[in-house]
């Protein structure tokens, strides 16, 4: 088994890892985002200035309002700044790698199941053969990191050519998310949840050495061995 770094010209990296994806027109839906949560949360905050005088009330929630859609426009700009200044410095695969395999791709991704072993306080949150694809949740420290979500997915080449995807994003409670995702548009989701090139490389270290260190990897799935019973096998995939 040969592993090594894919081409980057040959693959697909995510949408947002591309310099151009943000662009000036894309502003508008943070400004919006912050404009509708100032007056929610003014709004509620001035309620006692209704009963007083409507026009004290409509006035205080506008002025309020203003500042907060700014502030999301400042943040939106030093965010959409700082991520091209670590794509330009540590460049796309910082975010994500691609690794090319030449096995089998049952085997492969039993492979890169066994690397998941080597991520400290994780735990597998899906494990689908049908779509090779693997998830794992990697618990961070509350005061100083937050948990992650490492993907891995494997996909068919050619013959037994097989590409492996690895990436990694920052994981929040649903809650959080939501809120994320309603406030900023899910366009910049993406920016605010990649920000940590660092600890992205550690994860995606621990599994690429895992995955080297063993070069005669030929372990395939059997029903009832190393799976749940939520697991998606290739037999069940066939079927």
């Amino acid at each position: 088994m040969r592993l090594q770094p894919a081409s980057t010209s040959s693959v697909a990296v995510s949408p947002e890892l591309d310099a151009s994806y943000i662009k000036a027109a894309d502003y508008w839906r943070p400004a919006l985002g912050g404009l509708i949560l100032g007056v929610v949360y003014f709004g509620i905050a001035l309620i006692p200035f209704l009963f007083l005088s409507p026009w004290i009330y409509f006035t205080g929630v506008v002025s309020f309002s203003i500042p907060m859609l700014l502030l999301f426009v400042t943040s939106a700009a030093l965010h959409h700044q700082l991520w091209n200044y670590r794509l330009r410095k540590y460049g796309t695969d910082a975010f994500e790698v691609f690794h090319d395999l030449e096995m089998p791709a049952e085997e492969a991704f039993e492979l890169c199941l066994a690397a998941t072993t080597q991520l400290k306080d994780s735990k597998i949150e899906k494990c689908d053969q049908c779509a090779g694809v693997i998830q794992v949740r990697v618990k961070g420290n509350f005061w100083i990191t937050v948990d992650r979500l490492v993907e891995i997915a494997v996909q068919q080449v050619s013959g037994e050519k097989v590409r492996v995807k690895v990436a990694s994003v920052i994981k929040l409670t649903p809650a959080r998310t939501f809120l994320i995702e309603k406030a900023w548009g899910k366009k910049w989701q993406p920016l605010l949840f990649r920000t940590d090139a660092g600890k992205n490389r550690k994860i995606m270290d621990a599994l690429l050495i895992y995955i080297q260190s063993i070069p005669d990897w030929d372990h395939k799935y059997l029903p009832g061995e190393s799976f749940s019973a939520q697991s998606t096998s290739a037999e069940d995939c066939v079927a």
